[in-house]
């Protein structure tokens, strides 16, 4: 089963959740998009899934933080753009299906080889640094993923460090602000199953070209109606049927509701 989204209504308290933690996590006077699609990501019989579950048990202290990354596909431009595409260039669909490789090196990092997370959705989605698109003339929308992290035991740093794993007794890097080289936090983890991306949220900034399609299809809008208060396990809906599940994934931070389509 490919990796693949479940979409929300903007009128759902699922969307309204994503969207207010998006803009509350914003920090900096840095140019804002607008936020077009919110999406949360179907890890039903995902490998990805389940070796997240075991590392974060193994390491704890868990938090959810944000990545960008380059999207070359049309993912998220509308809600029948829900699975994740084979395209070599599209780092998003890669995310999607395996989580980030820590061993692709990104040459302006400062913090090593691994996979970088921020605290800020701010610092995540710089369109000129890590939020991409491959293809912008297909589509004016870039992509950023939130994402649960299990963060172990962190190192403090101030400075900047090459290496390729933690220091010893530590599971992830963290960089200090006050004397540091960088202006907002940022997070490196040396392990695949350390992240696990959770939502998709689709963005348009000022000035981009083409010109908006409404993205809520009637898969969408049906989904309201059972998404806009309290959640039960095991609440099933025809025809696409989907599946409401309350799973508290970041310990005493915040219950995850993870949406799964049954099959």
């Amino acid at each position: 089963m490919p990796a693949s989204l479940i979409p929300t209504s903007p009128n759902s308290q699922l969307y309204k959740d994503a969207e207010n933690r998006f803009w509350s996590d914003w920090k900096g006077p840095y140019t804002k998009p607008s936020v077009v699609n919110v999406f949360y990501i179907n890890h039903q019989r995902q490998q990805v899934w389940n070796n997240y579950d075991a590392y974060s048990k193994k390491v704890g202290n868990e938090k959810y933080m944000y990545h960008g990354a380059t999207r070359a596909c049309n993912l998220g431009d509308d809600n029948y753009q829900v699975i994740a595409c084979q395209l070599v260039n599209c780092d998003v669909c890669s995310i999607l299906r395996a989580s980030i490789d820590p061993l692709i090196l990104d040459p302006l990092s400062k913090f090593g080889l691994g996979a970088y997370v921020a605290p800020n959705s701010s610092k995540s989605a710089n369109p000129t640094r890590y939020l991409k698109n491959a293809n912008p003339t297909q589509s004016p929308n870039l992509v950023l993923l939130r994402c649960a992290v299990a963060l172990g035991n962190t190192y403090y740093t101030k400075k900047a460090m090459l290496v390729t794993k933690p220091p010893d007794g530590y599971d992830s890097a963290i960089t200090k602000l006050n004397g540091g080289i960088v202006k907002y936090s940022e997070s490196v983890v040396f392990k695949r199953d350390a992240v696990l991306p959770v939502e998709v949220i689709v963005l348009r900034f000022p000035g981009s070209p083409g010109i908006p399609a409404n993205p809520y299809s009637n898969f969408t809008k049906r989904l309201k109606n059972i998404s806009g208060g309290e959640f039960q396990t095991g609440i099933n809906v025809p025809n696409p049927y989907v599946t409401l599940t309350k799973v508290k994934l970041c310990g005493q931070m915040e219950t995850h509701h993870s949406l799964f389509v049954s099959v």
